[in-house]
């Protein structure tokens, strides 16, 4: 991954804040990220960047001490949070357990209680029957994804799944514009853009708290689905 790959999406996008991920909390990456308003780094082992993380409280640590460096940091996000937690080996127990995380948390908010942990979960997760309230007190804000195309229509139902089960927290809504969980091919353009507008329209009723848009690398791979998305933001202003 290029260094400047984040800023040059958040640019193409015309977007102002990032959620950084796959990639290390250093001073040579976050130099490229010092004009975002809001930057978000990664933390924890499910990164697809060998390397890129020492492991979930040491990014805690690192992402912590940048941060009085680095005033745009906001806080930390795990990728797939439920394999972070090893969830899928045993789908009634988690090899971390929430004392784990809680060593990561306070390691994160050390002397900057503002910071957030941000959890990647997926919608088809909600309906699975395991084990996790003792993690959701740790979660700040839950950035919800629909894995699936076929999900999309069925939006709203998902977004109010997720609120029943992280109750008052913000949740920010992801944007797929590749199908990685069932087709593998480009978000069609119609369903795109539906699930943008029912999202604006989600945000509008505070049901949800943000939008996240993935993300640079896909602008080549989905030119069209890119060039919408862009013209949509450029229309909501």
């Amino acid at each position: 991954m290029e260094k400047d790959s984040l800023i040059k999406g958040c640019r193409y996008f015309g977007i102002p804040n990032a959620l950084y991920v796959y990639g290390p909390a250093n001073h040579e990456m976050l130099d490229t990220l010092k004009d975002l308003k809001r930057v978000v780094c990664h933390a924890g082992g499910a990164c697809r960047n060998p390397g890129a993380s020492a492991g979930l409280v040491e990014d805690a640590v690192q992402i912590n001490r940048l941060s009085f460096e680095y005033p745009n940091i906001r806080g930390a996000i795990s990728d797939d949070f439920l394999d972070e937690l090893n969830m899928y080996q045993d789908k009634k127990r988690c090899k971390k357990k929430p004392e784990d995380l809680q060593t990561m948390y306070a390691s994160l908010k050390q002397g900057r209680p503002d910071l957030s942990y941000y959890a990647v979960i997926y919608a088809h997760e909600l309906y699975l029957d395991l084990d996790i309230a003792g993690y959701l007190p740790l979660i700040d804000v839950p950035v919800f994804w629909l894995w699936k195309q076929s999900e999309i229509r069925d939006i709203g139902r998902h977004v109010a799944k997720c609120a029943a089960v992280f109750k008052n927290k913000p949740i920010l809504q992801g944007i797929f514009m590749f199908d990685y969980g069932e087709k593998n091919e480009a978000t069609p353009l119609d369903l795109l853009e539906f699930q943008l507008d029912a999202s604006l329209h989600h945000l509008k009723e505070d049901r949800i708290q943000g939008i996240v848009i993935l993300g640079d690398r896909e602008i080549k791979k989905c030119p069209a689905q890119a060039e919408l998305i862009r013209e949509w933001l450029k229309g909501i202003g």
